[in-house]
């Protein structure tokens, strides 16, 4: 079965041309992989397509609201076959950093849905609801590259 793979962003544009200039590009040429890029816009709210508000409780900055990422989550489902053996991931500071154990796992997963973050965050609702796995990546400012195998 061809692994379908799904990433919503506010930037598909971005993404796309990231794509492009990726490995992702020959699996998808290949036929190994269905890629769909989901515009967070198209979900938006109001002339703008506003994907963001305040957060809850009055924090400071902007989070991407519930509403529109709920709707893009759903659509991003169908495009990808359903939920039977899906995974839904959100990168996030907050999150376990990224390791080869997740590579290996969301390997065998045959439908993996990226959540691609902008401004502060997404809001906590859609975390609780969707996220199987928050995840953050190694950076040289922490040390954490010198430590990884």
């Amino acid at each position: 079965m061809k692994k379908q793979i799904a990433i919503i962003t506010p930037v598909p544009e971005m993404v796309n041309s990231v794509v492009q200039q990726s490995m992702l590009r020959r699996a998808v040429e290949q036929e190994k992989v269905d890629l769909h890029c989901v515009n967070l816009r198209d979900f938006g709210k109001g002339n703008y397509r506003q994907i963001d508000d305040k957060p809850f409780g009055g924090a400071v900055g902007m989070v991407m609201m519930a509403k529109p990422l709920f709707q893009a989550i759903d659509s991003a489902i169908e495009l990808v076959g359903g939920s039977k053996n899906l995974r839904v991931i959100y990168p996030s500071p907050q999150g376990e950093l990224w390791s080869h154990k997740h590579a290996v796992e969301n390997s065998k997963v045959d439908k993996l849905i990226v959540i691609c973050g902008h401004y502060k965050g997404i809001d906590e609702r859609v975390i609780e609801k969707y996220v199987c796995l928050l995840y953050t990546s190694p950076s040289p400012r922490d040390g954490l590259l010198s430590r990884m195998p």
